[in-house]
């Protein structure tokens, strides 16, 4: 079920777009428009590419798994600190 959702959204523009030829037959968007959908793009690859490298980590880390306590809480694991 989250796969049809996914791709419902997936095809959001592409209906968005077919609308806009429906209702304005040989009608070009407006500059702005176009610009605005530009600046979305790359503001959201700029803040994907931030987020990737500020939550990476080091190169090859001895990674350690999440475990359980004795009570039955996890314990998150995560990158083996350096000495």
């Amino acid at each position: 079920m989250p796969y049809l959702a996914d791709f419902l959204l997936f095809l959001l523009p592409f209906l968005g777009f077919w609308l806009w030829r429906r209702w304005h037959p040989g009608e070009e968007p407006a500059s702005r428009l176009v610009l605005a959908a530009v600046f979305g793009v790359l503001l959201m690859l700029t803040g994907a590419i931030w987020y990737g490298l500020s939550v990476s980590m080091r190169a090859h880390p001895d990674y350690i798994p999440a475990q359980l306590d004795n009570s039955g809480r996890v314990i998150q694991g995560g990158e083996r600190p350096t000495r």
